[in-house]
C-alpha cells in the first residue's frame, strides 16, 4: 500500500479511549510518517451565547482542558517512536477537518464514526456524513467495536466496465486491501454487486424466457469483469474470497458485512449513476451509514 506521509488524526482528547488513534498508531510502519491531532471545539448556539453569562469564561476553560489532554496524546505518541504534533481548532467539524487536510496535505484522515454525543441513528454522526459526500483524500472511519483489531476485511468494488479512473479506483482499492489483510493477518473478501438496469420494468414488459436470456446475458458480462479484475490478484469468483451478488449495492454489502461479522469496508468515493456496481454518492452514504463496521474510503490516487 502506498505509505501515508501525513495522517490527520480527528480526537475528541477529553475521551477515556481513543480508537482512532490507536488506529491511526497502528498504521505508522516506519519513520517519516507523521501524524497530525486535531481536537475540535464546537461553537456555542447564538441562544447559549446569548444567555449564558460566564459563556466565554467556559469556552476558554473548555479549550485550555483539550490543549491539556490532547498534548498527553500527543507526548503519548512520541513515546512510541512516532513524529505528532496537534492542534485545538474551534468551529464546524467537518469544515475545519477539510481546511486542516488540505493545509498538512494529508494523505489520511482518521476519526471515529460518530461522536459519543450523536443523535444519528445510522452508523455514521453529521460530521462523517459530510466528509464523506466531500472527500479530499483517503479516510478511514474508525468504529469503536473493531479497532484496533482487524480480523476480516470486505473490499467492495466496482467490476462493471467504465472509464480509467474507475478501473484505477479498482485497483487501489484492491491494492489496499490486500496490503492490509497481509499486515493485519485478516480474512479478506472482494465483493461485486450488479444488477439488471431497469430489471422491474423490462420483468413486467418482457415475454419471461426473453427476460431470463437477457438477464443470463447481463450475469455473464459482468462476472467476466468481474474475473478479469480478480485475475491480477490470483483470485476467481466463487473462490473463499471472492463473491459476486446480485442486487442493490445498498442492501446486499451492509448485509454481507453482516454475515461475515467484517471489521471494515474497503470502498471507494467515484460516483456512478443509473448503471450497476457500487455508488459512491447517495448510494454509498446508504451503504456506509448502514453497515456497522469501520470504513476505509479511498480515492483512485490515495
Amino acid at each position: 500500500m502506498k505509505s501515508f506521509n501525513n495522517i490527520l488524526v480527528v480526537v475528541d482528547s477529553t475521551r477515556t479511549e481513543h480508537h482512532e488513534l490507536e488506529r491511526a498508531m497502528k498504521l505508522v510502519e516506519h519513520g517519516g510518517v507523521k501524524l497530525h491531532l486535531v481536537d475540535i471545539v464546537k461553537d456555542a448556539s447564538l441562544t447559549v451565547r446569548l444567555l449564558s453569562r460566564d459563556y466565554l469564561h467556559i469556552h476558554e476553560l473548555l479549550v485550555k482542558e483539550k490543549r491539556e489532554q490532547l498534548q498527553v496524546l500527543v507526548d503519548h505518541c512520541k513515546s512510541h517512536g512516532i513524529e505528532a504534533d496537534g492542534e485545538v481548532l474551534e468551529g464546524v467539524s467537518s469544515q475545519l477537518t477539510l481546511l486542516a487536510a488540505q493545509r498538512i496535505g494529508a494523505d489520511l484522515i482518521v476519526r471515529a464514526t460518530k461522536g459519543p454525543g450523536s443523535r444519528q441513528t445510522g452508523n455514521l454522526g453529521t460530521s462523517s456524513q459530510k466528509l464523506i459526500q466531500r472527500l479530499p483524500c483517503a479516510m478511514w472511519l474508525a468504529d469503536q467495536d473493531h479497532e484496533p483489531e482487524c480480523n476480516t476485511i470486505v473490499a467492495a468494488v466496482d467490476a462493471s466496465p467504465g472509464d480509467e479512473a474507475h478501473q484505477r479506483l479498482n485497483q487501489r482499492i484492491m491494492q489496499v486491501a490486500n496490503d492490509l489483510a497481509t499486515r493485519e493477518r485478516a480474512k479478506l473478501l472482494v465483493c461485486y454487486v450488479w444488477s439488471l438496469y431497469g430489471s422491474e420494468m423490462l420483468r413486467h414488459r418482457l415475454p419471461a424466457s426473453e427476460f431470463e436470456t437477457l438477464l443470463e446475458f447481463n450475469r455473464q458480462q459482468h462476472r467476466e469483469s468481474f474475473e478479469a479484475l480478480l485475475s491480477a490478484h490470483d483470485l476467481h469468483v466463487g473462490g473463499p474470497s471472492a463473491r459476486m451478488l446480485e442486487g442493490e449495492p445498498s442492501e446486499a454489502i451492509p448485509e454481507l458485512c453482516k454475515q461475515e461479522q467484517a471489521d471494515l469496508l474497503i470502498c471507494g468515493n467515484v460516483a456512478r449513476q443509473g448503471i450497476p456496481g457500487l455508488l459512491l454518492g447517495n448510494t454509498a452514504e446508504r451503504i456506509v451509514n448502514r453497515v456497522g463496521c469501520s470504513i476505509l474510503a479511498v480515492t483512485p490516487t490515495s
